[in-house]
């Protein structure tokens, strides 16, 4: 946990912002669920996207990566987690290949701060 605190200290290598990405916690989402699914296709399209230009189709795997959930209302942690999931996804697309189980080290925090809709992407490489 002190390696994670240390990491946190200095600046983050990359940082971008998805702005107007609307999360949602897809454990108490109602609906069809088509509906999911596209919601799920959009925000791992868009992260997948900015991932790659903004860290590069090569991106070595990064050793920090935080997600900040930025909107009015705040959510409870596990909630938190579930609303950031296909963010999550998409940039594990980029860094990790798909599978961001198999990170090699990487972790991953999740955060949420109030503000207008988004979600700030800090990496440490």
């Amino acid at each position: 946990m002190r390696a994670i605190a240390d990491e946190l200290d200095s600046p983050p290598s990359r940082v971008f912002d998805l702005h107007g990405m609307v999360t949602t916690t897809e454990a108490n989402a109602k609906g069809h669920w088509r509906g999911k699914v596209t919601r799920a296709r959009a925000q791992r399209g868009a992260a997948s996207l900015m991932a790659r230009v903004k860290l590069g189709a090569r991106c070595p795997v990064p050793r920090l990566v935080r997600l900040t959930r930025i909107s009015p209302r705040v959510l409870d942690s596990d909630n938190l987690a579930s609303a950031l999931k296909h963010i999550r996804d998409g940039i594990a697309d980029v860094v990790c290949g798909g599978d961001d189980s198999d990170a090699r080290g990487c972790v991953w925090l999740v955060a949420q701060e109030r503000g207008p809709v988004g979600v700030r992407v800090e990496v440490w490489l």
